[in-house]
């Protein structure tokens, strides 16, 4: 359609803001005649969680933003440079690697632990340099509070639709975005895949804006960027970043229910569980071992050194 490419860029970038926005007014609109309310209403109940009715609304509206921040804008962006070659330069289904799914779970299972306890070490880092009362720990409890009721339920049908918002949907369209293109582009241009994977993942970890959080992100980030450059396929990445999702959701909606001890959502990270945090490390580590060398086996050890 242009042949400049800055007027390809902001083309596509209008476009994607264009779709979001009817988006948003299209799912007010609908979600008015379920909950009774008008378009004015529904918009003015953004970021308030402190109704039933609020707490829908925002559902709604994060499943909106989920899609087309991460889903269509940059997938637009993407398809005005590479057109019939999208598919292939975000690499969906570009090989087959259906046996190490059971593994990739597993071994994101297994890291759990050893993420609270990188993300006690960031807590720490932060608490010597800004003190324990700061504006990223604000940000962080402000973040906290607003999970926690976005969480709120006793219901086993609102637990599948957690698990769908805030496990699948952001396991898949956070991929399709920080390693299907922005890793991708940056492996075109950088030449270097372990460059890529890298500022990927600090893009990733620093545009989550939880800063206490930001070194166990950017590490799980580099973990999904590497199963990405193994195996060539980007569903390998987000079943284990939608596994790490799904299994917090569940395990807050255990403890809501007593039915676990609210602990478990900090072990690996207190003083009585950081040798199960460390011992979570040695078992992540063999598992993303074991995924390399089975992917490398299947290659005949061409992985690139870039």
């Amino acid at each position: 359609m242009f042949k400049n490419p800055l007027l390809r860029f902001a083309f596509s970038i209008t476009l994607g803001i264009t779709v979001l926005i009817a988006l948003m007014f299209l799912t007010g609109f609908i979600a008015g005649i379920f909950l009774d309310i008008s378009v004015l209403d529904f918009f003015r109940l953004a970021g308030n969680l402190n109704s039933a009715q609020g707490v829908a609304v925002n559902k709604l509206l994060l499943i909106v933003q989920t899609i087309a921040l991460f889903g269509i804008v940059p997938f637009l962006l993407i398809y005005s440079f590479k057109k019939q070659q999208t598919i292939a330069f975000i690499q969906i289904g570009n090989s087959n690697y259906k046996n190490l799914i059971p593994i990739v779970v597993l071994t994101m299972l297994a890291a759990i632990p050893f993420i609270n306890f990188i993300g006690e070490f960031n807590a720490l880092i932060l608490d010597t340099f800004f003190g324990k009362s700061n504006y990223f720990s604000s940000l962080r409890d402000n973040n906290e509070l607003v999970t926690k009721k976005l969480l709120a339920t006793d219901s086993y049908r609102i637990l599948v639709y957690n698990i769908f918002i805030i496990g699948v949907l952001p396991g898949v369209f956070e991929e399709l975005c920080f390693r299907g293109i922005i890793q991708n582009v940056f492996v075109k241009y950088l030449k270097n895949h372990h460059v890529a994977i890298l500022l990927s993942a600090l893009i990733f970890g620093f545009l989550h804006f939880e800063f206490y959080g930001i070194i166990p992100r950017t590490l799980m980030g580099i973990f999904f960027g590497y199963l990405l450059y193994w195996s060539g396929n980007l569903k390998l990445p987000m079943i284990a970043h939608f596994t790490n999702n799904d299994t917090i959701v569940i395990l807050d909606f255990l403890i809501q229910r007593n039915k676990i001890d609210t602990e478990i959502e900090t072990i690996g990270a207190s003083s009585s569980t950081m040798l199960l945090g460390l011992l979570s490390g040695i078992l992540f580590s063999v598992g993303v071992f074991y995924i390399y060398r089975n992917i490398q086996d299947k290659n005949g050890n061409q992985l690139s050194t870039q």
